[in-house]
C-alpha cells in the first residue's frame, strides 16, 4: 500500500496509538489507576502543545498548510486514543471522581484539538487566534491536573 509523503504521520500516529490503546491493563488498584491518569493527562499536554505550537506557526507564516494539516490531525487522533484510552479502563471503587474529572480534560484537550484541526483546515486567521487561546486554557488546566496528580 502507498501512502503519500504526509499521510505516513498520520498512519504511523494512528498505529502508535492503536498499539498503546492495546497495551492497557486495567487498574489493579488506586495507586495503579492514579497512575494512568497521569500518564493520561501528561501524554495529552504533548498532544496539545504539539497543536499550540502548529498554531503558532501557522498564524505567523512560518509553516505550510498542509503540513499543518498533517501535524494537527495526528494529534487530533492520538489526543482521541488517550482519552478512548483512559476512558476505558475501569476505576477502583471510590476513584470515580477522578475518572470524571481527568475525562473531562481529556474531553476538553480533544476538543481544543478538534477545533485547532478546523481552523487550520480553513486557514482563517481569527479562527486561529481563538483556538490558540482555547488550547492555552486547556493547557493550563492539563497543567494544573498534573501538578495536582503528580
Amino acid at each position: 500500500m502507498s501512502v503519500p509523503g504526509g499521510g505516513r504521520l498520520a498512519l504511523l500516529t494512528t498505529a502508535a496509538a492503536l498499539a498503546l490503546s492495546g497495551c492497557v491493563t486495567p487498574a489493579t488498584g488506586s495507586d495503579s489507576y492514579h497512575d494512568k491518569a497521569v500518564t493520561s493527562v501528561r501524554a495529552a499536554q504533548s498532544e496539545v502543545a504539539t497543536a499550540a505550537l502548529t498554531v503558532r506557526l501557522m498564524r505567523h507564516g512560518r509553516i505550510l498548510q498542509p503540513y499543518a494539516d498533517e501535524t494537527v490531525t495526528a494529534s487530533e487522533t492520538a489526543t482521541g486514543a488517550i482519552a478512548a484510552t483512559f476512558a476505558s479502563v475501569q476505576p477502583p471503587a471510590g476513584d470515580d471522581r477522578l475518572r470524571d474529572d481527568v475525562g473531562s480534560l481529556l474531553s476538553d484537550a480533544q476538543d481544543a484539538v478538534g477545533h485547532a484541526r478546523i481552523a487550520v483546515r480553513r486557514a482563517d486567521p481569527g479562527a486561529l487566534r481563538r483556538v490558540a487561546a482555547e488550547l492555552a486554557s486547556v493547557t493550563k488546566d492539563l497543567t494544573r491536573a498534573d501538578r495536582s496528580l503528580g
